[in-house]
């Protein structure tokens, strides 16, 4: 049995990548959904390691910087790898993210940033030691860690094309929920994804996304939608990253991609805008950002089109 969870993190802000993330664990004790699911639950209790999952806006306070989601993703990634990623080239490989393209030279300097960025990296290893043990005493095991790191200029080019930018988070979710059902290759799966805006029914873009699986529906509503995908189930839920543990390390890792990129963004642009305050790239910041590094933008000769989304 699979147990993974789907989230995103920079869907609505106007500057920086839209981050889709994705966490699925291999039990192989018991392959019934609830049972299961009750394992990863005491696993990932903090008392056992010191590792907190939760929804990424309870984690994660920009003031405090990333260091409260570093120390989370890094344990994860040493119960899985047992190692650290030492740079951004290597974070981008343990989570099967994307180089940034050439023409978003803001993203330039990530391959080469060192990490931990505020996380201690010693007790980061210690604590993802103890996570792994705390997994397989449940007879658990980490299957999957991945995030799709979208850059704004593609964003807009594939919001343009698609017609709408809804269209374009479920494809980039759909993109994870196939790794997730090919790890479980014939086995079972169940597959929670955070509802995605005020959409409540996904069985015809599932069925055109996995043509060669029968989609089936289960139930729908406002608040929770369930399908069978061939073997597999998946659902839909408002509200999945606070109730969810899957789901709630997805919304964790997609979020600390994010802001690793975004970190890039600022010292970029502030090297020719010194005295700027950075931004989280959301829309009133996000404008204010924009007016305060006009000169700067003009000196670099940075195309807008390609950094602020269109959508």
């Amino acid at each position: 049995m699979i147990q993974a969870g789907v989230d995103e993190a920079g869907y609505g802000p106007i500057l920086g990548p839209l981050c889709v993330g994705a966490a699925a664990f291999r039990c192989s004790r018991d392959p019934a959904p609830g049972p299961s699911a009750a394992a990863l639950a005491r696993a990932l209790d903090p008392a056992l390691h010191g590792v907190r999952v939760a929804d990424s806006k309870e984690v994660h306070v920009p003031s405090r910087g990333p260091r409260a989601l570093e120390e989370t993703v890094m344990a994860f990634l040493f119960a899985r790898d047992g190692a650290l990623p030492a740079d951004g080239a290597a974070l981008h490989r343990a989570l099967g993210v994307a180089s940034p393209p050439a023409d978003h030279p803001w993203y330039g300097s990530l391959a080469k940033r060192p990490l931990p960025l505020a996380a201690d990296p010693a007790a980061a290893a210690e604590r993802g030691a103890a996570l792994r043990a705390a997994l397989a005493g449940e007879g658990l095991e980490v299957a999957l860690l991945r995030v799709r790191a979208l850059p704004e200029g593609r964003y807009s080019e594939a919001s343009e094309r698609a017609g709408s930018k809804a269209a374009v988070l479920f494809a980039e979710s759909a993109a994870l929920l196939a790794e997730v059902l090919a790890a479980a290759g014939a086995g079972p799966s169940f597959t929670v994804c955070d509802r995605q805006g005020a959409r409540g029914r996904y069985a015809p873009l599932l069925q055109e996304r996995f043509p060669d699986r029968l989609v089936r529906v289960v139930s729908e509503g406002a608040k929770h939608s369930a399908y069978e995908v061939g073997p597999a189930r998946v659902s839909f839920r408002e509200k999945a990253d606070a109730a969810v543990p899957a789901v709630g390390l997805a919304s964790m890792l997609a979020k600390y991609v994010r802001e690793f990129w975004m970190e890039a963004l600022n010292a970029w642009f502030l090297r020719e805008a010194p005295g700027v305050r950075p931004t989280a790239g959301y829309w009133t910041d996000g404008l204010r950002f924009l007016a305060e590094t006009e000169a700067a933008r003009r000196r670099l000769g940075v195309d807008d089109r390609i950094l602020v989304r269109s959508r």
